[in-house]
């Protein structure tokens, strides 16, 4: 998993501070909020369908590159369906 400084705390994780540097893409999509460019780019590194969110910046985009972005209960009713 790689996540951000402020979301440490799995033993898998991997603290990237230099998404391009790391080789990952690295766009900056929400200009509201660049920090949720971070979410983006390692979504679309795992070649994610689906962020799953709070985030109203990040929810606000709706989607990116074919990768959904929705709430929890949004996610539930996908789930479930």
């Amino acid at each position: 998993m790689i996540t951000c400084a402020e979301n440490r705390g799995w033993p898998g994780d991997v603290l990237v501070h230099n998404l391009a540097a790391a080789g990952l893409p690295a766009p900056s999509v929400i200009l509201a909020d660049p920090d949720n460019d971070e979410v983006i780019a390692c979504a679309i590194a795992a070649r994610a369908d689906l962020i799953v969110s709070g985030d109203r910046h990040l929810r606000d985009t709706q989607s990116h590159q074919g990768i959904r972005i929705v709430s929890s209960g949004e996610a539930l009713q996908l789930i479930t369906q």
